[in-house]
């Protein structure tokens, strides 16, 4: 998950991470976080050493703490290939030379530097060889669009985003096209282009691209393309390819749901409710259709009304199940271990996987810590930790987002301040009293004006700023005839797009689940007006 916000000086830990903590632990991601911490201490060059080589995932949170205490020459060495430059390059082993020389860089370089530069990796790297020479011609657009499709995809996809708007927005070929929709790379390109403001021109060219063989996205991409221009022939040949491409259930049935919309034909609605197992906006639209509701849906696994003794703030405990699990196969197993009323998170996350994914759990977990709220806040909060973890409460992701709703660590820091609490340690945030009261503060005060469960998904994953930017921008205020669908294509990050629209699912069944049968049309309705509000009072 990603939270942007404004950054704070964070808090000190109140808790000393040390070399004998991290020692037994398995290689894992909450390993990784707790040397994060342990580099981030008062330690010597030898002590960051030892933790940095025990990283299971050397990110960049981790190399930039651990840059700041080695001594390790090797590592200095290898960090100093990334400001190599000029006629520096020319001197430097191939590993160093491919670090520091990127696509980007070689924009800026000498032509007669980058065609040296491409000898030496010819026997190493082909392709990055010819990217180098075409680069260093004269003319390099030109080079680049007059080079083999593969090259083209290559460079294209690794130039700085300012460069290609400023460059590439053409009016492409025909054949030039209809090459590059056989490769692989393809889907960055058409990406780029329908999504990018600035590429007017080249969206006219693209309905000539004969798309068959390229992937779901990027013929869902064209069809977006020819939606926005009104073209819903070609539209729907492109859903067709998406749906006949798609290898996930869910891109199937938003291939489907999205013929339907075009074609107003309901024989793709009744091949979503017929065949597909997973709970999404388009299964939950077609089931309304109907009158009909999901019969996969499980609310509660355990029977047992026991507790087990467990530390739920461990992160190691935890794999260890996951890990014995994983091991043995044995779900027999997993039922008895796990068939008590604290760990029923834990059981249905197994369950889930090892039905795949036919059956969808919508438990209720830690409700005791916000029964007391609105019923839309409680499905909100249910949904958003859905989500986020599984309800997993010890859950660290790669990039150490914390606990059952993912708090970041600056995030957390920054509201345990407001909150006035003492001796705060990141630890606590892995508690899920602490870490719901953290979402729910979150929610309260950095997100409450955009009010919409959809908007608010959005911006609980990729930040307020990036929200807002999008509803200036016109987001649900497109004029579009299939609003609010044709917006919700639009979000430009892939990951907030997909997340917003699997909240909002599950913001919907909760809603029904605690008593409210809202219709899932009416909700995706109701965010074209509060959106144009909302942009009206900027």
């Amino acid at each position: 998950m990603k939270i942007i916000f404004l950054l704070l000086p964070l808090l000190l830990f109140s808790k000393e991470i040390t070399l004998e903590f991290l020692e037994d632990k398995p290689k894992s991601i909450a390993k990784d976080f707790y040397i994060w911490r342990f580099l981030k201490q008062d330690i010597t060059s030898k002590e960051a050493d030892i933790a940095y080589n025990q990283a299971k995932r050397k990110s960049y949170k981790i190399v930039k703490e651990y840059k700041k205490k080695t001594k390790n020459r090797k590592f200095m060495a290898e960090q100093d290939c990334y400001a190599l430059k000029g006629k520096a390059l020319l001197k430097a082993e191939y590993s160093c030379l491919v670090k520091a020389l990127s696509i980007s860089k070689a924009l800026k370089t000498n032509h007669n530097i980058l065609k040296e530069v491409a000898k030496k990796v010819e026997g190493r790297n082909k392709t990055l060889a010819q990217s180098y020479r075409i680069l260093a011609s004269k003319y390099p657009i030109r080079e680049i669009l007059n080079s083999d499709p593969k090259y083209f995809l290559y460079i294209f996809s690794r130039l700085p985003s300012s460069f290609v708007r400023k460059h590439f927005n053409l009016y492409y070929q025909k054949d030039f096209l209809n090459k590059l929709a056989n490769e692989k790379k393809f889907e960055k390109f058409i990406r780029t282009v329908v999504f990018g403001d600035t590429f007017t021109n080249s969206r006219k060219t693209l309905f000539n691209i004969k798309s068959k063989n390229a992937s779901h996205n990027s013929n869902f991409f064209l069809a977006m393309n020819a939606i926005r221009a009104n073209k819903t022939k070609e539209a729907k040949v492109y859903l067709e390819y998406a749906r006949d491409k798609a290898k996930k259930r869910f891109e199937k049935d938003k291939s489907l749901y999205w013929l339907y919309l075009v074609s107003k034909d309901e024989k793709y609605l009744s091949k979503i409710v017929d065949n597909s197992f997973d709970v999404n906006i388009y299964s939950l639209l077609a089931y309304e259709k109907f009158n009909r509701w999901p019969s996969n849906i499980i609310t509660s696994v355990a029977t047992s009304d026991k507790e087990r003794i467990f530390n739920e703030s461990n992160p190691f405990e935890w794999i260890k199940i996951l890990e014995d699990y994983k091991k043995s196969k044995d779900i027999k197993k997993a039922i008895k271990s796990l068939n008590y009323k604290n760990t029923e998170n834990l059981l249905s996350y197994i369950m889930e996987r090892h039905n795949n994914y036919q059956f969808e759990y919508f438990i209720f977990p830690y409700t005791k810590y916000f029964k007391n709220k609105s019923l839309d806040r409680q499905a909100l909060l249910l949904s958003l930790a859905r989500q986020e973890s599984r309800f997993i409460p010890s859950a660290i992701s790669t990039s150490y987002a914390l606990g059952v709703m993912q708090v970041m660590p600056f995030l957390a820091n920054h509201i345990a301040k407001q909150l006035k609490m003492k001796n705060f340690d990141l630890d606590d945030a892995l508690k899920p009293d602490i870490n719901i009261k953290f979402a729910d503060y979150h929610l309260d005060h950095d997100l409450r004006k955009l009010k919409h469960p959809l908007l608010i998904a959005y911006a609980y994953n990729g930040g307020v700023g990036f929200t807002r930017k999008m509803l200036k921008k016109g987001l649900f205020n497109t004029k579009n005839k299939f609003e609010p669908f044709f917006s919700m294509e639009l979000v430009p990050y892939s990951e907030s797009r997909k997340y917003g629209k699997k909240v909002l699912a599950n913001y919907v069944v909760y809603k029904r689940l605690l008593g409210e049968k809202i219709k899932t049309s009416s909700i995706l309705q109701s965010v074209i007006s509060h959106s144009q509000n909302l942009y009206a009072k900027k």
